[in-house]
């Protein structure tokens, strides 16, 4: 019985491993499209 509750508890814990992770990523990559659209933003507007 206990060994099934440690296969339980690791199978929940590597669940919310894996979506803390796509989470950060997904806001890795929104922090990236918005500061790379403001960069080319300014240098577009400092070229005009």
């Amino acid at each position: 019985m206990t060994h099934f509750i440690a296969m339980v508890v690791e199978g929940v814990s590597d669940f919310i491993k894996t979506i803390w992770y796509l989470q950060e990523r997904r806001w890795a990559n929104i922090v990236h499209v918005v500061t790379s659209s403001l960069f080319f933003y300014m240098i577009d507007m400092f070229l005009i």
